[in-house]
């Protein structure tokens, strides 16, 4: 179940809901998606690798390259980075209202030349929290390329398209690979972060992550 809505300032937010899935596994996800990257979007994503991989100690800092299809037959191969939510720009911080956030920045789109410390180009913050049914969340994109409203608005509401269905797709499998994972004690295999959030005086941290 999901809602897709654009604001002011060209920003697109899917607001969703799953039944069946607990915090704890989307936080295992965003660990583990050399695991479960194809399934997330069967028909879309195509390869996947950690660039630097999440560890047993750190999962901020991490970063993925992440090639997919879009609807209109695009392809992109960003570049993510997991960030810290206590970095965020206070307009975007604003918008958090779940207890457990993954902040994630895009800092390239795989050309040579690219370094894992250039200007952020865009935002996914993803936000949730438990429901007597599962987990209910939003998913946001933000631009920092300097597009004009109207067109974040049309980048913004092509990239809804393939997000929304990322978001179905885990009813139908996080569930049962976390459950399968689960079995896999040794945190090298197997990492796990908790992306759970307290609100600051600036802002929001993160309340488990090691220090």
């Amino acid at each position: 179940m999901y809602k897709v809505r654009q604001d002011k300032n060209g920003w697109t937010h899917i607001d969703w809901e799953l039944i069946g899935v607990a915090p704890a596994m989307l936080d295992w996800h965003w660990c583990n998606m050399d695991k479960d990257y194809n399934l997330w979007h069967p028909l879309q994503h195509k390869d996947f690798c950690f660039e630097v991989p999440p560890t047993p100690e750190k999962v901020l800092g991490a970063i993925h390259s992440a090639p997919q299809t879009r609807a209109d037959g695009s392809f992109k191969a960003p570049r993510l980075r997991y960030d810290d939510v206590a970095t965020m720009d206070k307009k975007c911080s604003d918008l958090i209202v779940y207890d457990h956030v993954c902040l994630v920045s895009c800092i390239g789109e795989g050309l040579p030349g690219e370094k894992d410390d250039d200007p952020v180009q865009s935002y996914r913050i993803h936000q949730w929290q438990g429901t007597d049914k599962g987990v209910k969340g939003i998913t946001t994109a933000i631009s920092f390329r300097g597009e004009t409203v109207e067109e974040e608005k049309r980048i913004g509401l092509l990239w809804a398209q393939h997000a929304k269905e990322e978001i179905g797709y885990f009813q139908d499998f996080l569930a049962s690979l976390y459950t399968l994972w689960s079995a896999v004690k040794d945190p090298k295999f197997n990492p796990y972060h908790s992306f759970k959030v307290e609100k600051t005086a600036s802002g929001f941290r993160y309340a488990e992550m090691p220090k």
